[in-house]
């Protein structure tokens, strides 16, 4: 009897059903996550691309500030007649986002602003080594003469009023054009007609130099040592500590350091200059700070005396309402930490910090980084008060320290036998 032997074709019918099945779950699964997805990512960036690129109803209404400032340059260059040059108007944005900062102190200088800036922030310089002060269109007075400078030598003084330059007087040129044609090449010569404090006039013919603009000056008056500052430099340092070494070695009485007027230089400079006269501790031993900085942040930089060496004598200092910062900080640095008497006007109220801060274009912006603290915490706020006004009406403000009235005053005070 023959076995009846079973048929394959439900099982291969089965299978084929199964493989379809699969392939066709396969093929679903394809469709869905990775067509459907992809499509509708894709679909979803060209939407958001073609809402960006759309004209806006409201062309006012901008993402962030960068969107804006380029729409506004773009409809400017573009649309606009009679606006600056592109260059010019990039310029022009620059110097408004840092002057529409609200810091006062605050500018932008470009590349070759900046450049002049640097070079007339330099201490090595080729002039004949004064500063002047614009009187009148008719009249430079003298404020300042470096020791040692060419100037110096031929005989020009503090208080010197210039009434003509190479023979041509002051009242038919005017006083910008004086100035400017006293400025000139190393080696060359330019003649000074000087009208004394005594009403004389003289010529001193002065031949330009290259020299390193110290901004400090000394003598001795009577009995007392004044010294003139008109800018802290790491040169002024140098030239500061001879001349306090100086006029002690003279055996003066006191000092009287000139800021009327003194308003620029560096903290460092100004740190060094303090310290050379300040003790290291008070009378309870402990450490003098002279000043210190904050920031924004309230990240303080502290700076106390530490070179070991001070000055015993009275110390007097003159100031006027055009001394400002580190004037303000010395004059009141010396009030509170060696007891000096102020002579002179309320002062300008400036203890700001300035930083500098070049960019890759060889542009700069300078802005107020942050503010002195004097040793009692406070600030320059208001200004320094005098302790007292100086006698007369100011007219020999300018004047040799000899003739000037706030000097001759203090020294007459020390040649006093009490005094003596």
């Amino acid at each position: 009897m023959n076995k009846k032997i079973p048929s394959l074709w439900p099982l291969i019918l089965t299978a084929v059903v199964c493989i379809l099945l699969s392939v066709l779950l396969t093929l679903m699964f394809c469709y869905r996550f990775l067509y459907l997805d992809t499509k509708n990512e894709y679909e979803r960036k060209i939407s958001a691309l073609s809402e960006e690129l759309a004209p806006r109803e409201d062309p006012t209404a901008f993402f962030d500030l960068p969107d804006k400032a380029g729409y506004l340059y773009d409809l400017l260059t573009q649309n606009a007649i009679g606006i600056y040059e592109e260059g010019d108007l990039d310029e022009a944005m620059l110097r408004g986002l840092v002057g529409g900062s609200g810091d006062g102190a605050a500018r932008y200088m470009s590349a070759e602003e900046y450049a002049a800036y640097r070079s007339s922030s330099s201490t090595s310089v080729v002039g004949v080594g004064i500063m002047t002060l614009t009187a009148s269109e008719e009249e430079l007075i003298v404020t300042f003469v470096e020791p040692n400078g060419p100037a110096g030598k031929a005989g020009v003084e503090t208080g010197d009023r210039i009434a003509a330059v190479d023979g041509k007087r002051l009242s038919e040129i005017g006083a910008a054009s004086a100035a400017s044609m006293i400025r000139g090449e190393k080696g060359t010569s330019v003649t000074l007609t000087l009208k004394k404090t005594d009403g004389s006039e003289r010529d001193a013919a002065i031949t330009r130099d290259k020299i390193t603009f110290t901004g400090v000056s000394g003598e001795k008056v009577g009995t007392i040592g004044y010294i003139r500052i008109v800018s802290t430099s790491s040169d002024a340092v140098t030239a500061f500590k001879k001349e306090v070494d100086r006029l002690t070695d003279e055996g003066v009485k006191a000092f009287v350091f000139d800021l009327r007027g003194t308003y620029d230089g560096s903290l460092k400079p100004l740190y060094q200059m303090l310290d050379y006269l300040l003790p290291d501790k008070n009378e309870a031993g402990e450490a003098n700070l002279i000043f210190e900085t904050v920031d924004i942040r309230n990240n303080r930089g502290q700076y106390p005396a530490s070179d070991g060496h001070d000055t015993a004598l009275p110390c007097h200092v003159l100031i006027d309402g055009q001394t400002a910062k580190t004037g303000e900080v010395f004059a009141q640095a010396l009030r509170l930490l060696a007891g000096a008497e102020i002579t002179g006007e309320q002062s300008a109220g400036n203890g700001s910090i300035q930083s500098l801060q070049t960019l890759k274009d060889g542009s700069a912006v300078i802005y107020t980084s942050g503010k002195i603290l004097l040793s009692d915490g406070t600030d320059l706020t208001g200004g320094v008060k005098p302790d007292r006004a100086p006698q007369g009406d100011g007219s020999l403000r300018y004047a040799p320290p000899s003739l000037d009235l706030a000097v001759t005053e203090i020294a007459n005070n020390y040649a006093k036998p009490e005094n003596g």
